[in-house]
């Protein structure tokens, strides 16, 4: 052991981590919680008609693509967020900002119902952002 950097004592605590065995322990269930969680995800993200683009077998985030949906995933996003929901909208994560179907998800927080039950509410519902226009549109300030 040395102390250039750090000081004695960090050094030995993370050698007996290391050497006993917690990390790796604890790592392992992780892993496991994450892989239950992914398996659920891409379970439900079929269910409500969303196209995933692959399924990952290690990590924590799976990409999926709106299907005959008629509206691009940050219109959805939009839409998700009036309900309390926080969707990716995959243009985000990239530098173009274009308009796209695609969504990432954080298994991790793919546990809340809420989530898939509006997926299920909006799928097929080619319609529901016009509705939402017109709704909008009803709402008018007076004197116009």
């Amino acid at each position: 052991l040395s102390g250039l950097t750090t000081s004695e004592i960090n050094e030995r605590l993370i050698h007996q981590v290391l050497s006993e065995g917690f990390y790796r322990k604890s790592m392992e269930r992780l892993r496991g919680r994450l892989q239950g969680a992914r398996e659920k995800t891409l379970r439900q993200l079929e269910r409500c008609g969303l196209q995933v683009y692959m399924e990952p077998e290690h990590g924590m985030f799976v990409w999926a693509r709106l299907n005959d949906r008629g509206y691009n995933a940050g219109e959805l996003a939009n839409l998700a967020l009036k309900q309390e929901i926080m969707l990716a909208p995959g243009n985000i994560f990239g530098p173009p900002q274009e308009p796209t179907p695609w969504l990432r998800f954080n298994v991790a927080f793919c546990g809340d119902p809420a989530i898939f039950e509006f997926l299920e509410q909006t799928r097929g519902a080619n319609n529901l952002l016009d509705r939402e226009a017109k709704a909008m549109s009803k709402k008018k300030p007076a004197g116009r």
